[in-house]
């Protein structure tokens, strides 16, 4: 089922020349996220989008599509004076530094290596060479984090780490499918967010228009959301790769009466809450009391647990919201799931 999560290169747009918005766009052309999904995921998923939430998400702006023309990627580099002077197949700045860069991506991640490897070979073809190199977890995470001159971390709210662009992956259905992620992954370095952490990109106009779909109910917010996702097709701060499918199993003879919700799958509290079942497509309506709990009382408990678990989540985004300033405490650490 739709997982709303997403496999991605985040590229350091506090980095030349990732700075420049037409250059990130020419690294977009150039990658064919089709061919990449089709290789990795087959039919179990969907290929990447510049416009970042999950074309199966109701704030998707359907019409805004990813696109791949090697030909309109070259013309990019050619507009920005970067060609290539020595005939090596690589091409230099204007100012003679090659176009050439690394990508970190997790070693125990192979899908995530692969992938890699084809968004290398379809760079190559426009002239800019990248390496990939894989490292453990722990490494790649060690070198996104942000430091000072003398290596000591810094807030990650406000700069970026040593990198060029590095594979991660969102999980957990927020971040393609909520407006919030696009404030909370994408609003400029500062005081929302974990913007410098994950990429660094800023763009005040972008701000504008997801601070304010984040105070709209959900008919209002397509408007200003459809605007935020058009930004994101012109300067795209990723690449976005592939969004894959999630599968989950279970054995029918231990509990059969899991219950599918989209982003989350099927291991989640509400699973477990007792009482009648609205009818699914193909399903039907069912009790699910414990048998050896006739009074409900598991049920009442779990139901109470997840009031609170509930509570405890929207505590969380309120306190990500709020939180102005990491560098507070030594201990860095972001959103996503290496």
């Amino acid at each position: 089922m739709p997982d709303y999560g997403s496999i991605q290169i985040n590229m350091n747009n506090q980095r030349a020349p990732f700075t420049e918005p037409k250059f990130r766009k020419a690294l977009s052309l150039a990658t064919d996220s089709d061919k990449i999904s089709t290789t990795l995921i087959g039919t179990r998923g969907k290929p990447g989008v510049d416009s970042v939430i999950d074309p199966d998400s109701p704030f998707a702006e359907t019409s805004l599509k990813h696109e791949f023309n090697p030909t309109k990627a070259k013309a990019n580099l050619d507009g920005l004076g970067m060609t290539d002077r020595n005939g090596d197949g690589t091409r230099e700045t204007a100012d003679g530094k090659a176009l050439s860069f690394e990508i970190l991506v997790s070693s125990l991640e192979a899908r995530e290596v692969r992938a890699s490897e084809l968004v290398a070979s379809q760079l190559k073809e426009v002239g800019v060479s990248v390496k990939v190199t894989a490292l453990d977890p722990a490494a790649v995470n060690t070198r996104r984090t942000p430091k000072d001159a003398a290596g000591k971390p810094v807030p990650q709210a406000v700069q970026t780490g040593d990198y060029d662009m590095y594979v991660t992956q969102y999980t957990g259905g927020h971040f393609h499918f909520d407006p919030d992620g696009l404030l909370y992954i994408l609003h400029c370095p500062g005081t929302t967010g974990f913007g410098a952490y994950i990429s660094g990109y800023c763009n005040p106009k972008l701000d504008e228009l997801v601070d304010k779909a984040a105070t709209l109910n959900a008919a209002d917010r397509k408007e200003p959301l459809a605007q935020a996702q058009k930004i994101l097709i012109d300067e795209p701060p990723m690449l976005s790769l592939y969004f894959p499918d999630g599968t989950f199993a279970y054995r029918p003879e231990a509990f059969s009466d899991w219950k599918q919700e989209i982003g989350h799958g099927i291991f989640h509290k509400r699973s477990f809450l007792p009482g009648a079942r609205a009818p699914e497509p193909g399903g039907s309506s069912e009790a699910a009391t414990p048998a050896d709990d006739p009074d409900g009382n598991v049920g009442l408990l779990v139901g109470v647990l997840a009031v609170v678990a509930l509570a405890g989540g929207a505590a969380l985004v309120v306190s990500r919201r709020r939180k102005s300033d990491a560098a507070k405490s030594d201990e860095l650490s972001g959103p996503e799931v290496d």
